[in-house]
């Protein structure tokens, strides 16, 4: 529409130009035009005189003859300027049959982008009227805020995915070109936003079945945190202290979502309902020693010291199978392995501690553990 819009107006612009060029060449007429009536006029005086017989009727004729050369003159000169008078003519009338067939084509186009656009906002207003009716649903039907976050983001998206494709689609003319168009455009894109869509894609992996939530304690390379805020292209952790109590450093740290396609930087997290996690310490026990009374005692002081949380882990640990559906989950009782190495003898010891009193159990065990090792070796 308006390309052709703008072809009426160079169009009108010509019509003008050959108007005003029209107009000079009715002006350069005019002067012969007038030469020419008062050439014919003498003419005919002249004419009139000669049909008198006078004694001077020879005088008369020489002027005659200078007439008629003048008027054949202004002739010549008149009949170019009468050809190109016509043809100037007719190229306006080429003009304006022209410029009425665009008029028609724009009147066609106008009428075509009028229907487009009354199916385009009826279109979305579908869309737009779909994705509230789903909006509704979801907010009525889906109690758990997880969830519903979810459905909603989903819902976000497919009605904004989809409304662009109708707006891009009702105005296009040529697929073919709109095909190659986009498809340099997303070439370009995932080259320019590689990082972005990682983190994007990485958010549907972190929210699946045994994703991320708010509150999650989760681990990342060297990182300790709990999740506080978990976005479409990052996450927010709260620091908290690996070493001694566990508590909060005051400190967030912030990690994009393609940290769950990274190798190097594992992502740990604990599974709901399970706040425990398993320790490990190596011991080298001394040379010469009873090592089987060494391994008995060393269960008997961690027993001892895990006494106190044994139901409770216990539970959790049910409630870890139940979660994963594993056959392979380990009873939350301490292990002592023992080991040869060219050193000597050493002595793996592996217990279950309680996020919460991880550093106090950690602190009971190795007193545990020093006074056996110093009993065998007095």
């Amino acid at each position: 529409m308006l390309k052709l819009r703008a072809k009426g107006h160079t169009i009108e612009a010509i019509d003008r130009s050959t108007a005003s060029l029209e107009d000079t060449f009715r002006t350069i007429r005019a002067a012969p035009l007038e030469r020419l009536k008062t050439l014919t006029t003498r003419a005919i005086r002249s004419r009139l005189r000669l049909t008198r017989p006078t004694a001077g009727a020879q005088d008369h004729t020489r002027p005659a003859r200078y007439l008629g050369v003048a008027v054949s003159a202004d002739l010549c000169h008149m009949d170019p300027d009468e050809q190109e008078g016509v043809l100037l003519e007719q190229y306006r009338r080429n003009l304006k049959n022209w410029h009425d067939a665009i008029s028609h084509e724009y009147q066609d186009a106008l009428k075509e982008l009028g229907i487009r656009l009354a199916i385009l906002i009826g279109m979305l207003t579908i869309v737009f009227g779909g994705g509230e009716i789903w909006r509704r649903l979801v907010i009525r039907y889906t109690q758990e805020p997880r969830r519903r976050h979810q459905q909603l983001l989903v819902q976000k998206l497919a009605v904004w995915t989809l409304a662009v494709v109708i707006v891009a689609l009702t105005f296009v003319t040529e697929i073919s070109t709109f095909a190659t168009f986009a498809g340099l455009i997303t070439a370009g894109l995932a080259v320019a936003m590689q990082s972005v869509l990682l983190s994007i894609v990485g958010y549907f992996f972190l929210i699946g079945k045994y994703g991320l939530r708010i509150g999650d304690r989760v681990q990342i390379g060297a990182v300790s945190g709990e999740v506080i805020s978990l976005g479409l292209v990052r996450m927010h952790l709260m620091e908290l202290n690996s070493q001694g109590p566990l508590g909060a450093t005051g400190r967030v740290v912030a990690f994009a979502n393609s940290i769950v396609f990274q190798a190097a930087n594992g992502l740990f997290r604990q599974v709901a309902g399970v706040d425990f996690v398993w320790h490990e310490a190596t011991l080298a026990l001394p040379a010469g020693s009873d090592y089987a009374a060494i391994k008995i005692r060393l269960l008997a002081a961690l027993n001892d010291v895990l006494s106190q949380n044994h139901e409770e882990l216990a539970r959790q640990t049910q409630q870890l199978e139940k979660a994963t559906a594993s056959t392979t989950v380990v009873n939350p009782v301490p292990q002592v392995q023992l080991r040869f190495t060219p050193a000597g003898v050493e002595a793996l010891v592996r217990y279950p501690v309680h996020l919460q009193h991880q550093a106090e159990i950690d602190e009971r065990v190795s007193e545990e553990i020093l006074k056996v090792l110093s009993e065998f070796k007095s």
